[in-house]
């Protein structure tokens, strides 16, 4: 009977460890991916506002594709600079 114990806890332990590595594992993917997705975010953002200056109709064309309806435009005063606030529907 203490050998059963004795395995029983051997066993559960085991359970213990393997979890807190695969949680620990998971910390480690997420960040990574959080890191990668910003990245390609950074770059998606950057070819966009190109598109956007380069090619005027394509420009149009995406922004109805993105959005539901005018976008509105309001000039605000934001840490002392001037600036536009957008406000619109996405699809």
């Amino acid at each position: 009977m203490p050998r059963k114990k004795a395995r029983a806890k051997k066993k559960t332990s085991a359970k213990k460890s393997a979890a807190k590595k695969r949680t620990a594992l998971t910390s480690q993917v997420l960040k990574l991916d959080d890191k990668r997705l910003r990245k390609e975010m950074r770059e998606r953002m950057t070819r966009f506002t190109e598109l956007m200056h380069d090619n005027v109709p394509k420009a149009r064309q995406a922004l109805r594709k993105l959005l539901n309806g005018p976008v509105k435009l309001t000039p605000v005063v934001k840490d002392g600079r001037k600036t536009y606030q957008l406000e619109g529907e996405r699809r």
